[in-house]
């Protein structure tokens, strides 16, 4: 799976927010094979983005949820 700029903007927001010490990690993608351990940084903080800013009242997930639970299953392989 290939990851779009679009995507690529929503995970530096995400990392901008949740874990910004990742932006070196965000610079990588794309160019270089992440170890299983940058992957899973990027998805937590994908997840604390989903669940702060993802979510309708009723805890289903929105647009942008939505766009962010695809990227976080782009990078289980990436």
């Amino acid at each position: 799976m290939k990851i779009s700029r679009e995507d690529l903007e929503l995970l530096r927001e995400a990392v901008g927010r949740h874990k910004p010490s990742l932006m070196s990690v965000v610079d990588l993608v794309g160019k270089v094979a992440l170890t299983d351990g940058q992957r899973e940084n990027l998805r937590m903080a994908l997840a604390d983005d989903l669940c702060s800013t993802g979510l309708r009242p009723d805890s289903e997930p929105n647009e942008h949820g939505l766009k962010l639970d695809a990227i976080i299953g782009k990078l289980m392989y990436y």
